[in-house]
């Protein structure tokens, strides 16, 4: 919700809930990955470009759109997931997986997956579009 807001102040400055450490970051961005597994286990490593249009970028967990063109700008198959979660333009979100740490041990972190969100488009000229996360599915601690 709140990333859909017109009226969002400091957005670059958002940090969201997820631990991306165990994340690979070795690579030249998102953008230029083409495989599944490679996309669900990076966030972005472009450390020279900490935003692009306002919206983060390095450091960004990647998106997989299922094989598919992610928007309407290109026909990339994985972007990162702030840049990507605020693109007008967005195609076939039904299918997008969001890269995240999964395991176990004293410092590991359940957090919600990507099949735990759901994305309520509330049509095309409504700024109410929101992603939700179904924590009841989820383990969190």
């Amino acid at each position: 919700w709140l990333l859909n807001q017109p009226n969002q102040l400091n957005p670059n400055l958002y940090q969201t809930a997820s631990c991306v450490d165990c994340l690979s970051g070795s690579n030249a961005g998102c953008h230029l990955i083409r495989t599944e597994s490679e996309c669900l286990s990076s966030k972005d490593g472009r450390g020279y470009l900490p935003t692009a249009g306002g919206h983060r970028v390095y450091n960004e967990p990647c998106v997989y759109c299922g094989g598919q063109r992610c928007t309407g700008h290109n026909g990339n198959v994985c972007e990162p997931k702030h840049w990507l979660l605020n693109q007008p333009n967005q195609l076939n979100t039904n299918l997008y997986q969001i890269a995240s740490c999964a395991g176990s041990g004293p410092s590991a972190k359940s957090e919600p997956q990507f099949q735990d969100y759901q994305y309520n488009d509330y049509g095309q000229d409504n700024n109410d579009n929101e992603w939700k996360i179904n924590l009841s599915s989820t383990e969190v601690m």
